[in-house]
C-alpha cells in the first residue's frame, strides 16, 4: 500500500479539509499532514468574484487528530519539511493546499507529488483558470498531473472537461471545477497505484503560464462569458487534447 503526505494549509481551509477526508473515506494510508502556516501574498483583489466567501470553520489539525493522522506545521520548501518526507519514506504527496513546490520538495517522494489542477494542461497554467478559459476559448476542465519544478506541468494522468450550460453563473462553473477536482481523486491514485511508474504518463511540453487577470481584461469576462456560453460544445469539439 502506497503511503501518501498531504499538503494542506495550517489554518481552515475548505480544500485541504476535502482532501484530507476524501483520502480517509478512500482508505489511503494518509502517512502525515504537511501544513505550511499562513503568509501574506501579495496578489491583487479581483474586481469580479466568481466563489462563494466561505466561513469555514473545521481546522486541519482538528480533522487530523480525529483521524488519528501526524500532523505537521511546517513550511513546504523548507530543509525540515525535505527530511520529514524523506525519513518517513513517503511514496506520494498530495496537494490540497500548498503554493510551488521546490524540486528537491517533489524529489524527496519515492514517487513524486500529485497536483489537481482547475484549468486543462499546457493550455491553461497558471492562476485564474477559469476566466482565462472564457477569455482565450479553451474548455473548462481538470487536470491531475504528477507535478515537476515548472507551474503546472509535468506527467499528465486525467483530464476532464466540465460541461456548460446556458443557464449557468461563473459561480456554478467555479463549483462544478471544484467538485470534479473531488471526483478525480480515486480514478487518478487507483491509476497511479495500478502503473507504479511515473514515467507511463505523458510529460506536458509548451503552454503559457499566466498570472491573475489584469483588471481591464476581467472587466470583459462577464460579457464574453454570455457568448462562451451559447458557443461551448464548439469550443469543446475544436480543443486538441
Amino acid at each position: 500500500m502506497m503511503k501518501y503526505a498531504i499538503f494542506a494549509y495550517d489554518f481552515p481551509h475548505t480544500k485541504s479539509r476535502d482532501f484530507i477526508l476524501a483520502l480517509s473515506v478512500l482508505d489511503k494510508d494518509i502517512d502525515c499532514i504537511l501544513a505550511a502556516p499562513k503568509i501574506k501574498l501579495n496578489l491583487p483583489e479581483p474586481t469580479l468574484r466568481i466563489a462563494v466567501k466561505q466561513n469555514e470553520f473545521f481546522h486541519p489539525r482538528e480533522i487530523a487528530a480525529l483521524l488519528g493522522i501526524p500532523y505537521f506545521v511546517v513550511p513546504h520548501n523548507s530543509p525540515e519539511c525535505i527530511r520529514i518526507i524523506k525519513e518517513r519514506n513517503i511514496d506520494i504527496g498530495v496537494i490540497g493546499g500548498a503554493r510551488i513546490l521546490a524540486k528537491e520538495v517533489i524529489e524527496a517522494f519515492n514517487y513524486g507529488v500529485l497536483n489537481f489542477h482547475p484549468g486543462l494542461i499546457p493550455d491553461n497554467r497558471g492562476l485564474d483558470n477559469l476566466k482565462w478559459a472564457i477569455y482565450l476559448n479553451i474548455p473548462q476542465g481538470v487536470t491531475t498531473h504528477f507535478i515537476d519544478e515548472r507551474v503546472d506541468a509535468g506527467r499528465i494522468i486525467l483530464q476532464e472537461v466540465i460541461p456548460v450550460y446556458e443557464d449557468d453563473t461563473l459561480f456554478d462553473v467555479n463549483q462544478r471545477l471544484y467538485e470534479t477536482q473531488l471526483k478525480l481523486i480515486k480514478p487518478t491514485l487507483d491509476l497511479v497505484e495500478e502503473k507504479k511508474d511515473i514515467t507511463y504518463f505523458a510529460r506536458v511540453e509548451g503552454g503559457k503560464v499566466r498570472s491573475v487577470m489584469p483588471a481591464e481584461t476581467e472587466k470583459k469576462i462577464p460579457r464574453l462569458f454570455e457568448r462562451y456560453k451559447k458557443e461551448y460544445n464548439s469550443i469543446c469539439k475544436r480543443w486538441k487534447r
